[in-house]
């Protein structure tokens, strides 16, 4: 492990789908600029058409760790800039909306971040949806 671990596991869940990632930060050199990471989709997506994207995430502790769901910019036209949406800082479930519009036609990678802020902690994340009209 490199400062932390990703696991599938079925004890902490959201929807009852029978499982869900957890995201271990166990080290200080996992910060904002070098998270934990772990890609949950590629997805083929149409030009000129609105792509959203929805997980839950929740957090064991509030403020020892962050995590978020991410496109990479620079991949498609239309993208050029990383797309992330974080969880708030409380230990409930929250469905985390990421919303972007390519103008070309492709595949994009979605991600799950942890990183790490004050202290060890797990994150995770359960029931990834994808749509485009």
């Amino acid at each position: 492990t490199d400062s932390g671990t990703m696991n599938k596991q079925s004890t902490t869940t959201q929807t009852g789908s029978g499982f869900a990632w957890q995201f271990t930060v166990s080290s200080a050199n996992r910060i904002s600029t070098y998270p934990l990471w772990m890609r949950l989709a590629s997805v083929a997506v149409a030009a000129n058409s609105l792509v959203t994207i929805t997980a839950y995430m929740k957090k064991d502790h509030a403020t020892n760790v962050g995590c978020g769901l991410r496109v990479r910019g620079g991949v498609l036209t239309g993208v050029p800039n990383e797309v992330l949406v974080t969880k708030t800082n409380d230990t409930s479930w929250e469905l985390l909306t990421l919303t972007f519009t390519p103008t070309q036609i492709g595949v994009i990678d979605v991600e799950s971040l942890a990183w790490y802020v004050s202290g060890t902690s797990n994150c995770y994340v359960d029931t990834l949806s994808i749509s485009q009209p």
